[in-house]
């Protein structure tokens, strides 16, 4: 697309424009991407919970995470305070506040109390 000239400058095909070669250069350098300042990793904990209900739904700072019974492996968290609702409708639900350290495998065992008919 370009024509190399005894000058040392390139001719685009664009309206004749004439440009050095070495501003070629420099506009594709800055047209890359510059890399930013690395984020620190994010630190995480897994959160086991155990419960005799294994289809009870376990909900981790108002999100659904899925039926406990179905999570033996537990779940990863962020490291720091978790809210943490273990919910049935046979059942009453059950809060608990957890704190995860970096790194920290915690198993928190919850039991559920039948509701009334």
């Amino acid at each position: 697309m370009r024509e190399k000239t005894t000058s040392g400058t390139c001719r685009l095909p664009v309206a004749g424009c004439r440009l050095p070669v070495s501003c070629l250069l420099l506009m594709a350098a800055c047209a890359a991407p510059k890399p930013g300042p690395a984020s620190p990793p994010v630190e995480r904990g897994i959160l086991v919970v155990a419960s005799p209900v294994p289809d009870a739904a376990l909900w981790v700072d108002d999100r659904l995470v899925g039926e406990v019974g179905r999570l033996p492996a537990g779940v990863q968290l962020r490291a720091g305070e978790h809210r943490v609702e273990l919910r049935h409708d046979a059942y009453h639900t059950r809060y608990a506040e957890v704190t995860l350290a970096p790194g920290e495998r915690k198993l928190l065992e919850l039991s559920l109390t039948e509701a009334l008919p």
